[in-house]
């Protein structure tokens, strides 16, 4: 091509043509410039598409990490709640005759604990740890990761306060006043020491004004941290669903849930998607796993009611959604129509066990 080019230059000045030899040596020019500047872009294109591919292993490693944070947050959270309740149970038996006492109030107040979430953090240390950094392409969501440690840290410290107060308070207390080999799991395990067990003081124990402030602290630190626990969770759903956005998956709904929208209008906005682009995570697994969480928290059973019911009929060929919709409507007293579902879910799935044994115990 070179040869070519250089031939014609030639045969212009052999013909003295030299304004045509110029505008040709001009374009010529022009040819060799443009040609240059298509094969930057073709390799800056490249190198974006590079880029771009990293990016995508990097965000796919975070969203699979922060998963398992969500998990593991949303059952601390559980965890803690189940805490409270039975601190407040042993609140309530302050001042009782240990002769009311049953085996299971007894079992209660010889238990104590916390729950110690765990958390994915690699994909995320190297990041913050090296320059992969820039290839995430969203600022606010790097902004995020960036902040998410120091969370983690607070989390860690919080749950760190409990631990000390459980051990250096909790226990004690409970071990000059309670024989432990008198708790249900013991007794089974060491049936030949229960002749010889040191006797608890159970009336000691809840007449003494000590134990009744350690409840009441320790109440009130375990609801402080399930606050901050909260706080944890909500940034963790916003980082999955910006990585989400990035990777163009299905949106989480806590977002939706969070807002000051109602059940009903947030039910209403995914089944519109439906009908259109998938924004919102509509599989069957995922919906069902937000019914009972609402039950989980604060025994919501009319909100999980509806989730159940909006399974049903986005998979009304599994026996699954009819199972957990007929078990809400069975909590809520609506034993007609739980039992319609159960048959459903029976006739979809003849070797469910479990409902067979319900049904059975009902008709």
């Amino acid at each position: 091509m070179i040869q070519f080019f250089r031939r014609i230059r030639q045969q212009l000045l052999k013909e003295n043509k030299f304004s045509k030899y110029l505008l040709y040596a001009i374009g010529e020019i022009l040819l060799v410039v443009i040609g240059i500047l298509i094969a930057l872009q073709i390799n800056i294109w490249n190198e974006n598409q590079k880029t771009l591919s990293r990016e995508k292993v990097l965000l796919n490693s975070l969203l699979e990490d922060f998963n398992y944070n969500k998990s593991s947050l949303e059952t601390t959270l559980r965890m803690h709640n189940l805490i409270i309740s039975d601190l407040e149970t042993n609140l309530h038996l302050i001042g009782r005759n240990p002769s009311e006492l049953d085996q299971e109030m007894k079992d209660n107040l010889a238990s104590t604990g916390f729950w110690k979430p765990g958390f994915n953090d690699g994909t995320l240390n190297s990041i913050l740890y090296s320059d992969q950094l820039g290839l995430i392409q969203n600022s606010t969501l790097k902004k995020m990761l960036t902040f998410y440690p120091y969370q983690v840290d607070v989390n860690k410290k919080s749950t760190e306060e409990i631990r000390i107060f459980i051990e250096e308070v909790h226990w004690p207390l409970i071990d000059s006043r309670i024989s432990l080999l008198e708790r249900t799991n013991v007794k089974e395990n060491y049936p030949n020491l229960l002749p010889i067990k040191a006797q608890s003081d159970y009336k000691g124990l809840l007449n003494d004004v000590r134990f009744q402030n350690m409840l009441l602290r320790e109440i009130v630190k375990i609801k402080v941290y399930i606050g901050t626990t909260n706080f944890l969770l909500q940034e963790t759903n916003a980082i999955i669903e910006l990585i989400q956005r990035e990777l163009d998956l299905p949106l989480i709904w806590e977002g939706l849930l969070k807002s000051d929208k109602t059940i009903d209008e947030v039910i209403e906005i995914v089944k519109q998607q439906v009908k259109g682009d998938m924004i919102y995570d509509i599989s069957e697994a995922y919906i069902n796993d937000l019914g009972y969480r609402f039950i989980r928290k604060d025994k919501q059973y009319n909100e999980a009611l509806k989730l159940f019911k909006l399974n049903t009929e986005l998979y009304p060929n599994s026996w699954n959604t009819y199972d957990s919709y007929g078990e809400c409507l069975l909590k809520l007293g609506d034993i007609e129509n739980g039992i319609k579902a159960y048959k459903k879910s029976l006739h979809l799935n003849p070797d469910n066990s479990h409902v067979k044994e319900v049904l059975s115990k009902m008709e």
